[in-house]
Formats: structure tokens, sequence, C-alpha cells
């Protein structure tokens, strides 16, 4: 060749300034070239409109066949958030606590009365029950399977139910108030004078007597006060209950 003429040269051999969109395909690659690539471009539309579709209407198994996990797709779902338990996303207490039972509920002091948990109403109860005199007030929320469940906060500003407490922690928490000094105690809690025949254990009121060795006096149904009434109420056993004190080994009054 006596006139070379540079041409820049793609890894497949077509030359990368063979004519422009206006020399058309059938100039540059040849007619059956031409009908090859137009088939192609029909049918790379047709599997792109396809994969399209079928992200949209099967994410789930799209990211499963792609190895995606299912979590990466769960942010801001509704279902996600219907399902979801505010109280096992619990918010901090607003009121710094005094200590915190083992279990992490935290435990509020005051001459006169200890508080476990800080839902709106174990709160209301300790700050406005009026005292019995001679008694250490405990507020906390009590089952009728011999055990306490200190109240929360949960995510969606409600009440919640924390865990179930062993009376024996909720003994540790009176003992750890520095304003105790070892006499009767009156649980502001309810259900803590009875238990569930199936229980197999004391009323949590007895659990708490033996524990620390003093009389102690609990309600045999629900128990509170008003929540719109003044402070100093005394607390009223709902559904013609009564108090009931215990001793420590088993003897009780009422």
């Amino acid at each position: 060749m006596s006139a070379a003429v540079s041409v820049n040269v793609l890894a497949d051999g077509v030359p990368i300034d063979c004519g422009g969109m206006a020399d058309g395909l059938a100039g540059c690659y040849g007619a059956v070239p031409a009908v090859g690539i137009a088939a192609f471009a029909v049918l790379g539309g047709a599997a792109l409109a396809g994969y399209t579709a079928f992200a949209v209407f099967f994410p789930q198994v799209l990211n499963a066949l792609m190895g995606i996990p299912a979590t990466t797709d769960s942010m801001g779902r509704r279902s996600d958030w219907r399902d979801r338990d505010p109280g096992a996303h619990p918010q901090q207490p607003t009121r710094p606590p005094d200590s915190h039972l083992a279990g992490g509920d935290p435990v509020y002091h005051r001459p006169g009365a200890t508080a476990i948990g800080y839902d709106e109403s174990t709160m209301r109860n300790f700050d406005i029950v009026a005292p019995e005199p001679g008694y250490h007030d405990v507020v906390v929320h009590g089952k009728r399977n011999g055990m306490f469940r200190p109240g929360l906060i949960g995510e969606d500003g409600a009440d919640h139910p924390s865990n179930y407490t062993h009376p024996a922690q909720i003994a540790e928490a009176i003992r750890g108030n520095p304003h105790y000094d070892g006499g009767p105690v009156r649980l502001v809690s309810c259900h803590s004078a009875t238990v569930r025949p199936d229980a197999g254990v004391p009323p949590p009121a007895q659990q708490v007597a033996d524990a620390l060795g003093v009389t102690v006096m609990a309600p045999t149904d629900a128990v509170g006060v008003n929540r719109y009434g003044p402070v100093k109420q005394v607390p009223r056993i709902r559904n013609g209950g009564k108090w009931v004190t215990f001793y420590p080994g088993g003897r009780t009054d009422g």
C-alpha cells in the first residue's frame, strides 16, 4: 500500500471512524449486520423492560436471586411500624434515677418511699400518694403470678411493662434507699397480696416480708390514686379489695 491511512480500530476490528449515523448502518456494516444489530436492540429493550417490571412487582424475589438480604428493604415500610412493639424500644427516663435494679430498671428514692420503674402511673403514685404513718411506701406494678413488673415509657410515649422482676430484687431496691430505716413496708402495688393458684409461690408481699424480715402491707386488687386528684391522696383498692398485712414466716392479718 503506497498511501497508508491511519485508522483507530476497536478490539473487534471495526473502525471507530467508519462513518456516522448519516451514513446509515448498511453503509458501514453492510445489510446483514444492520438487521442483526436492529434485532439485538429490540431484544435488549424487551429484556430491560421485563427486568424493570419484575423489579417493581417482585422486589423480594429479585433481591433473593441477587443475594441481597431482606433486611436492607425494611426502612420505612408501614408494616414494620405496625408490627413493631413500642415497649421493646423504650425512651430514656426524663427524671434521673437514683439507682437501678440488676435488670436495669430505674429506682427512685425519697424519704418514706421507693419507686421502681418510670412510667407515668408509677411516677404519679410515687409523687402524690399520702404516706401511711410508720410505713415505707414502695410503688411498683404487681402481677398475679407472684412477680412484679416495673413500667417504662415506650417509643410511642405511652406506658408499657418492662421485664418481670422477682420480689427479692424489690427488697434489694428498698434496702438501697438511704431513707429506709428497716421498718414496715406498704406495697402500693396491684394484686401484691394475692397470687394465682397455679403460680406455685407465695404472694409477692409475703416474699418481700420474708426477704426484709419486716411487716408488709399489700392490696388484694388493683390500687392507686386519682390521676386528676390533688397530692396526698389515700390509695384506693378497686373491686372491694382490702389491705392485708404479711409477717415474716407466713402469718397474715386481714
